[in-house]
């Protein structure tokens, strides 16, 4: 074996055990930096290593998205995952960050049919969940108060902006995922196809417990608007806008959706 500083057998070391290949295509100077054992090849003796490096990135991913590894199939999941390891290797120090890709990477590379299509929305819907749970949320940044939009003068309300928490998230499906995610944790054999209806769903945190709030069309929209940092006036402006069908029901329950909301943890506070 030739003489290499120990940082150069590292960065060797690293770059063979995660090559998306495999061993025998990374290690062009394999025997310039390992000798063979009694029982091992080089290349054997780096294997063991690589296996395991990869084992351990599957295994993140059967770990990050168990509902889609329900939906498709165990088999059907690691075909999906190890292509998706080769495309996207991981590149950051944490494996948090190993899915960041996957709902894309599934969605460039899916049948063109509707079952396929919810799979796509159903790992957006995991990989936003594991996310919302690593973020710092309202048990270290605060909540909006019950208080604290009662304190605003009336003629000032309209005004007022609200700042969403980073554990706040609002997405938008075009099949009902947030029932198939249910009916998936009830019975991890159910694989039926979720209605193709558009749904709309918000992800919040307290108390360190993730919860989803499925949304009607409205409601969705005024969350977008104030998520775009929009005044409380004009974001109700918008959602009637946009769904004037609706507009009796936000009038007789735009109070309790705030009370409800505020309670769920979406909001920090108010914006300055």
């Amino acid at each position: 074996m030739d003489s290499r500083s120990l940082d150069d057998l590292q960065r060797w070391f690293q770059t063979v055990v995660t090559h998306p290949a495999g061993v025998s295509d990374a290690a062009t100077e394999l025997n310039d930096f390992l000798t063979a054992s009694s029982q091992q090849s080089a290349e054997d003796r780096v294997t063991v290593y690589a296996r395991s490096y990869w084992a351990r990135l599957l295994e993140c991913l059967r770990e990050e998205h168990p509902l889609v590894r329900a939906a498709v199939g165990d088999a059907a999941f690691d075909a999906l995952a190890v292509g998706y390891l080769q495309a996207c290797p991981s590149k950051s120090y944490t494996l948090a960050q190993l899915g960041e890709r996957f709902a894309a990477y599934l969605a460039e590379h899916r049948p063109d049919d509707d079952f396929s299509a919810a799979v796509v929305e159903l790992a957006r819907l995991e990989r936003n969940i594991n996310e919302v749970f690593d973020l710092a949320g309202g048990e270290t940044l605060g909540f909006l108060g019950p208080d604290d939009l009662a304190a605003v003068p009336v003629g000032s309300r309209a005004d007022v902006r609200l700042a969403p928490l980073p554990t706040f998230r609002l997405l938008s499906f075009e099949h009902d995922v947030n029932d198939w995610y249910t009916r998936l944790r009830a019975a991890a054999s159910e694989v039926q196809l979720p209605a193709r209806r558009p749904s709309h769903v918000a992800l919040s945190r307290r108390e360190f417990i993730i919860r989803r709030h499925p949304l009607s069309a409205i409601q969705a929209a005024l969350l977008h608007a104030i998520v775009d940092g929009t005044p409380l006036g004009d974001a109700i402006a918008i959602a009637v806008e946009q769904h004037p069908a609706d507009l009796e029901e936000l009038a007789a329950s735009l109070e309790n959706w705030f009370a409800a909301w505020a309670a769920a943890g979406f909001f920090q506070g108010i914006a300055p």
